[in-house]
């Protein structure tokens, strides 16, 4: 039934398309992560002590254990002192304990992963570094 006064709706030509994955697996996630972050030099922007926050998500990252655990043991060999922070919005029902308990779910806790995970949804003191990104006093003072 067509609708009165209302103009017609002129629907742009569609095209199939075809989208290839890469499929390439990794042989040595660990390897390869140390490897990066020898690339990027990461050691000399690491002070002994300082304290790292690693954000862990949960959209889909394959092997995210042995990534988060790598990345968390070489920062510690550099001397800093990780820690987790979730950071994924609105997963967990935006609680700071659903979204460790997301964490807990694909495996990361802070015994397998050897550091504490840091989980609050306090908007307090934010505020913006030349990085352009924003970080919370309070996540950073515990």
């Amino acid at each position: 039934m067509p609708l009165i006064n209302y103009p017609p709706i002129n629907y742009p030509k569609l095209l199939r398309i075809r989208h290839n994955f890469d499929s390439s697996r990794l042989e040595n996630v660990q390897q390869k992560i140390v490897e990066e972050l020898e690339a990027i030099q990461v050691k000399s922007r690491i002070k002994p002590g300082a304290t790292v926050g690693l954000l862990v998500g949960s959209r889909g990252i394959t092997d995210i254990i042995t990534v988060v655990k790598t990345v968390a043991t070489e920062l510690k060999k550099m001397g800093a002192k990780p820690f987790i922070i979730p950071s994924m919005g609105s997963h967990g029902g935006a609680t700071a304990q659903g979204q460790k308990e997301i964490l807990k779910h694909l495996g990361i806790t802070e015994e397998a992963m050897g550091i504490p995970i840091h989980s609050t949804i306090s908007l307090a003191n934010y505020r913006r570094c030349p990085c352009k990104c924003y970080w919370s006093r309070r996540v950073f003072s515990q």
